[in-house]
């Protein structure tokens, strides 16, 4: 039997693919960082419908996770090689160290303050790297609805969903907490996530340019002694 939030996103997904698949984020994987999954076990969590993806090509194994089953079902549809599995973000269904990556791409926003519970069961299944996007608590989008602040950040209220966005000195606090060194992040402002999949020609210019939208986030796991 399906949850209430299972319910949620198989509905969205069932009547709105188009405008919830995005390629934003294996965008900004393919500027930043698609070497580090090259020849590598990689699990997407958070995989929607996949239509955008296209690391299985790059790496030696896919498997990707999602609490939707329209999502997957899509995903299979369009003749994914990747292994496909229903699950929650923060109860995944994988031993510790079973990968070698794990990306989150559009997902960690959507999950309030969950998130925290989704980073740590990423960090626990991955062998090494930890890669995700986040909203920046200053993004405009955020800005204009009301929020509450949160243990590692700060939850913008929308009427549908709550989003989480995180700040710096809380993002190197969590990243401290779950034993990942931050090896590198990006500030994307609002402009440069409008435009970051397009030619220059067909850049458009925002109100808000300079405003952060949100972080680019590689980190890997650290060795913890007992």
């Amino acid at each position: 039997m399906r949850n209430s939030l299972q319910q949620f996103w198989d509905d969205i997904w069932t009547s709105d693919p188009e405008d919830l698949a995005s390629m934003h984020g294996y965008d900004l994987l393919a500027k930043f960082d698609l070497h580090t999954l090259e020849g590598k076990n990689v699990l997407d969590v958070g995989c929607g419908n996949m239509v955008h993806s296209y690391i299985e090509r790059r790496c030696a194994s896919l498997v990707g996770v999602d609490i939707s089953a329209a999502a997957l079902t899509q995903a299979r549809a369009i003749g994914t090689n990747a292994a496909l599995i229903q699950s929650s973000a923060t109860a995944l269904p994988f031993a510790d160290n079973s990968f070698d990556a794990v990306i989150a791409f559009e997902t960690l926003p959507l999950l309030s303050e969950s998130y925290i519970g989704a980073i740590r069961e990423m960090t626990r299944v991955s062998k090494n790297y930890v890669i995700f996007n986040i909203l920046h608590p200053e993004s405009r989008t955020a800005q204009s609805m009301p929020y509450r602040d949160s243990k590692f950040g700060r939850i913008f209220h929308t009427p549908q969903i709550d989003l989480a966005a995180i700040d710096e000195k809380h993002l190197i606090t969590l990243a401290d907490v779950l034993h990942l060194h931050i090896e590198e992040t990006q500030v994307l402002t609002r402009g440069q996530v409008r435009n970051f999949s397009l030619p220059p020609w067909d850049h458009m210019l925002q109100e808000y340019d300079d405003w952060k939208a949100e972080w680019y986030v590689k980190a890997s796991k650290k060795i913890v002694l007992n």
